[in-house]
């Protein structure tokens, strides 16, 4: 369970807690999941397998009143049906005032699908899933060749100071 506070899990095999300790800054094993007292936002799910295979088909139940979504290859995220990398790009658009032709996102698997179609520059990594490579504009190198830094790393000079590209 991912909390205000912490990440909350109840197993302690250290090839689960190696696997949530890469994600979750702060995780704290608990005997009770239930009797956890912090604002929970998500119900994070690992599968040893492959998650949108396997556990993600045996969850389409609660996609009625949740939003059921595949994170990682082992993963499946159980939240609000508001609650979406999207709806937190376009908050941080109206806040700072920005348009989508001045945000630019970058996406590697299913969870990032709404972050991507709210930013006109949107890339998917090129070891991505399929999906997110469908549905970004424009490509980037993997996560293992540090695509992310390095196309950033090439685009920040061709920008102006208002955050749209210029030709140069």
């Amino acid at each position: 369970m991912c909390g205000k506070r912490s990440a909350y899990v109840e197993r302690t095999d250290p090839a689960f807690i190696a696997e949530a300790a890469t994600y979750y800054a702060k995780l704290t094993t608990v005997e009770d999941l239930t009797a956890v007292n912090d604002e929970i936002f998500k119900i994070a799910l690992f599968d040893f397998g492959s998650a949108e295979h396997s556990t993600a088909p045996a969850l389409k139940e609660f996609a009625a009143t949740h939003q059921v979504v595949v994170p990682g290859m082992h993963w499946i995220d159980i939240m609000n049906t508001t609650a979406n990398k999207g709806a937190a790009v376009h908050r941080l658009q109206r806040d700072l005032g920005i348009t989508p032709g001045q945000t630019m996102a970058f996406g590697d698997y299913l969870n990032d699908l709404e972050m991507l179609d709210a930013a006109a520059w949107s890339f998917a990594v090129a070891n991505a899933h399929p999906e997110v490579l469908r549905r970004a504009r424009y490509r980037a190198a993997s996560t293992h060749d540090l695509g992310v830094i390095r196309t950033i790393s090439k685009l920040l000079p061709c920008l102006g100071s208002s955050g749209n590209a210029v030709s140069g």
